[in-house]
């Protein structure tokens, strides 16, 4: 397989190298051999003039919600940082834009609405519609294949972990999702996506060796299976992991009790496709640091069975029914005032379910019927076999 930022390494004709690009990249853009993006654009050819970085900065040394201030340089380029204080610092400042014929986008996607990553993508498109700007996607692999799950966000629920109306599990790739948008928003703006050779959908295979974390809590490829679900956790007051070496495989809290027992009552929900190991850990930092909780570590055995977010969302209600120390969190969250889980849910229905209002047999109809919508809907942009 030839990711795209592989075909211009070994195609430079594939873009106007005289243009004057920005790119936007973290340290996980990478080529095949694991040569920083920015540098390969370079040695292409390319005239790159900065590299914009998203949610956590180039190298991501901030964690989640942290503003990232620029000025680094890497690869002997200036990093422009597109993740501030506010809202405002989410586009690209005007000076630079001036001075550029086009951007370069290449940040890998773990296949979640709520991942920001290809929220930068469509705020950056919004912000190019009409120009003559032009907007390159490299392709990468979504790891979680072409699956659908979940609705998309309701108009009201919009917000930066719900921008576009695309389902939870979105099931595309970056430049699938950026045609998709493109139609869907009926954008004005100069498109080119420069495709995977190879690819085939498909949950990720590649040997753990060649996974490259996108972001500061996602190690692994096990983490991003289970993240569509588990990052409901984060609008609760039990850890999801995050200052241990597992962060979304393992949760917990200091009151769950015997860590035996209380996997066990998880195993007893009997959710597809995965088993629940009893652990006590202590986390470092975030929720509850330096206290010994009890817990579980998710194990995935049956990925196709396995189904992340209803997973997450049977969870969550299960501990608020059964622990009365469990309650929702209240916001901000990612720029929004709101609750997260209002707005990772994205929809009243899943609103409702955690709130205990419906039964879970009513939101499984629910988002069966979404889901079905949606995978039609983007029938359009796929660019790939399955």
């Amino acid at each position: 397989m030839r990711l795209g930022i592989d075909r211009v390494s070994e195609n430079p004709h594939l873009l106007d190298a005289s243009k004057r690009w920005a790119l936007m990249a973290n340290s996980a853009s990478t080529d095949s051999y694991f040569r920083l993006s920015p540098c390969v654009l370079k040695d292409a050819g390319v005239n790159l003039k900065a590299i914009l970085s998203p949610e956590h900065g180039f190298f991501q040394h901030k964690e989640y919600m942290e503003p990232v201030e620029g000025g680094e340089r890497v690869c002997g380029l200036p990093v422009v940082s597109l993740y501030g204080k506010d809202t405002s610092d989410l586009k690209i400042p005007e000076g630079l834009l001036e001075d550029l014929d086009g951007v370069i986008f290449d940040l890998q996607d773990v296949g979640t609405r709520c991942y920001t990553y290809l929220a930068h993508l469509v705020l950056i498109m919004r912000q190019l519609q009409g120009t003559q700007v032009q907007i390159v996607v490299l392709d990468r692999p979504n790891p979680l294949g072409r699956t659908v799950e979940g609705a998309p966000p309701q108009d009201a629920l919009s917000s930066f972990v719900g921008i576009s109306k695309v389902a939870h599990r979105h099931g595309m790739t970056a430049g699938e999702y950026a045609l998709f948008v493109k139609h869907l928003e009926g954008l004005d703006v100069k498109l080119k996506v420069i495709t995977l050779e190879g690819y085939s959908y498909g949950l990720w295979r590649g040997p753990a060796s060649t996974w490259v974390a996108p972001s500061p809590n996602m190690n692994t490829f096990e983490t991003a299976l289970v993240y569509p679900g588990m990052v409901f956790f984060e609008g609760l007051n039990v850890s999801e992991g995050r200052g241990t070496p597992y962060p979304f495989l393992v949760f917990g809290a200091p009151f769950f009790g015997d860590p035996e027992v209380f996997a066990d009552s998880l195993n007893r929900l009997r959710i597809p496709g995965v088993v629940f190991r009893p652990v006590r850990f202590r986390p470092s930092w975030n929720k509850f640091a330096g206290e010994l909780c009890s817990g579980a570590f998710i194990h995935v055995v049956d990925s196709s069975a396995f189904k992340p977010l209803r997973m997450g969302l049977r969870l969550v209600r299960y501990l608020l029914e059964e622990f009365p120390q469990v309650t929702l969190v209240e916001g901000p969250y990612e720029y929004d005032p709101r609750p997260p889980y209002v707005l990772l849910a994205g929809t009243l229905q899943i609103i409702q379910y955690l709130e205990g209002k419906v039964a879970f047999t009513k939101l499984e109809e629910f988002l069966e019927e979404e889901e079905g919508l949606f995978s039609e809907k983007i029938q359009q942009v796929r660019m790939y076999h399955a």
